[in-house]
């Protein structure tokens, strides 16, 4: 007896779907087998091949050295800081000191033939709200009208604030001998409020 092929009663559907499911259990069980065969044991000779290979130490030498120098360079930048920190303090210090070359020069102008400065002294004295510099002055003239003569100069001239001669008299016992005379003068400096303690 002949066999007679029954028909497919399957809807076309079904059997597409049925062949894209098994196109896609193939295909499945392929990358689990390459992943099994080849990605996995690669990445393990990746891992052994980097935990065999020698420490590269040559960075950390690196950062050793330069550790090492910045170190040893501290102390010479921590002088040379305080150096400059020196430095600007005598600056500020110089913009307020007294020129006292120029004073000198400034009263030898105001000298004439008939005086001679003997000596010249200053101090300081200092007050809350001021400060007095007190200066003393002895100069040697022939007559006492001459140097009662170059007080009168030395107050038209404003160099001080206040001024008065304190002494004169004669250096021996000689009419000849030249009269020494004191002059004391002042400078008061105010404080300005910004700077008050």
């Amino acid at each position: 007896m002949s066999h007679v092929p029954s028909p497919n009663l399957l809807p076309q559907s079904r059997i597409t779907s049925r062949k894209r499911h098994h196109a896609v259990r193939v295909w499945s069980f392929v990358l689990v087998a390459l992943v099994l065969a080849v990605i996995i044991p690669s990445a393990l000779l990746s891992v052994h091949l980097r935990a065999a290979e020698p420490q590269d130490t040559q960075h950390i030498t690196r950062f050793v050295n330069d550790l090492n120098e910045l170190q040893a360079t501290l102390p010479a930048l921590k002088k040379k800081v305080a150096e400059l920190e020196s430095e600007s303090k005598s600056q500020e210090l110089a913009k307020l000191r007294i020129h006292w070359n120029s004073v000198i020069n400034q009263l030898a102008l105001l000298t004439n033939e008939n005086i001679r400065i003997h000596s010249f002294d200053a101090s300081i004295n200092r007050q809350p709200a001021k400060q007095t510099i007190n200066i003393t002055i002895q100069i040697h003239s022939k007559t006492l009208s001459q140097a009662r003569e170059f007080l009168v100069v030395l107050e038209d001239s404003a160099l001080f604030d206040q001024l008065k001669m304190s002494d004169s008299r004669r250096t021996s016992s000689s009419p000849d001998a030249p009269i020494n005379s004191t002059i004391t003068a002042s400078i008061v400096a105010e404080i300005p409020v910004e700077a008050k303690p």
